[in-house]
């Protein structure tokens, strides 16, 4: 990779850390740790509180990221304009409204539909990292030819993951982590009795319907390694992310919610989701054929001569 390619590659990773202490923040029960925005207790440095601490790693978190992606988007522009230019200007947009609802969510004490809402801007901001990281590799890196069946499946996976991950959210912001006792149903029957054990519930069959749409794209790009070896690399990786995520969350259950697997289930999901993008965006930007001009025939020769 050359040197801009690494810029936003570091943009893309600081972004994924941001996300990943972001959960480690809602998990821990820190999100008030600071209970004003942008200083905390009305200081710049915190005071020695171990939740203002944690809040406020995810605020410097958060400085260096921005600081990184503009980094990222100036060069997108200068000395001239980047494949990655118009990916980065749609990140850095809604980066804005991510700073200025993450205020909000603060000052407002956590309402659950903002504290969501800052989860899939999040989201959004990473995939459009990635999609700038893929539009500025080398050529060669990315698949001469796709299945456009194969776009089209990566496309509707990608948007089965994001809804994956937004059910996961709710129903942690619900309070009903632990509603089912068991698992892979609940402890009381077959079906959930009480509206929180469908709550949790619906998450567990959104997640295995996921988890086929998800296990067929692996499949699919697999085939593919023969001529594009990064999407097989990327579907085993999925794969394999998809499956550790799944053993992570029953454990999440079983334990009920003690030990490190609620922020393990959050780290996994983060890098669940950044695969699957970087596997989309691949079959989305295919290497672009060079255009060859055939050379003159000896007759179009003479007749110019």
């Amino acid at each position: 990779m050359n040197r801009y390619a690494w810029l936003v590659a570091a943009a893309a990773g600081a972004t994924y850390l941001l996300i990943v202490i972001g959960g480690i923040v809602r998990v821990s029960g820190a999100g008030l740790g600071c209970p004003d925005w942008p200083l905390c207790h009305g200081m710049v440095v915190p005071p020695p509180k171990p939740d203002a601490w944690v809040e406020f790693s995810h605020r410097v978190a958060a400085a260096a990221m921005a600081v990184i992606s503009l980094a990222a988007l100036v060069g997108a522009y200068v000395p001239r304009r980047r494949p990655a230019a118009p990916w980065l200007t749609a990140g850095a947009l809604v980066l804005v409204g991510q700073i200025l609802l993450g205020g909000f969510v603060v000052l407002a004490e956590l309402p659950g539909l903002a504290v969501n809402l800052h989860l899939l801007f999040a989201l959004i901001i990473l995939a459009l990292i990635l999609m700038a990281l893929v539009a500025s590799l080398p050529a060669q890196w990315r698949p001469a030819t796709v299945d456009p069946g194969l776009r089209r499946l990566a496309l509707g996976a990608t948007v089965a993951v994001f809804l994956l991950i937004v059910s996961g959210s709710y129903v942690f912001g619900s309070g009903t982590s632990l509603a089912c006792a068991g698992w892979p149903l609940c402890e009381n029957g077959p079906l959930p009795g009480r509206l929180s054990d469908w709550i949790n519930f619906s998450h567990r069959l959104v997640a295995a319907l996921v988890g086929g749409v998800v296990l067929w794209l692996c499949w699919r790009a697999w085939q593919q390694r023969a001529v594009a070896p990064a999407l097989g690399w990327l579907a085993a990786v999925l794969g394999g992310l998809l499956l550790l995520q799944m053993a992570v969350g029953a454990l999440v259950v079983l334990l009920r919610l003690n030990g490190p697997w609620p922020a393990l289930h959050l780290v996994v999901a983060g890098a669940l989701w950044a695969t699957q993008v970087i596997l989309t965006a691949l079959v989305s930007q295919p290497r672009v054929a060079p255009v060859v001009t055939p050379a003159p025939t000896p007759a179009e020769l003479g007749a110019t001569s």
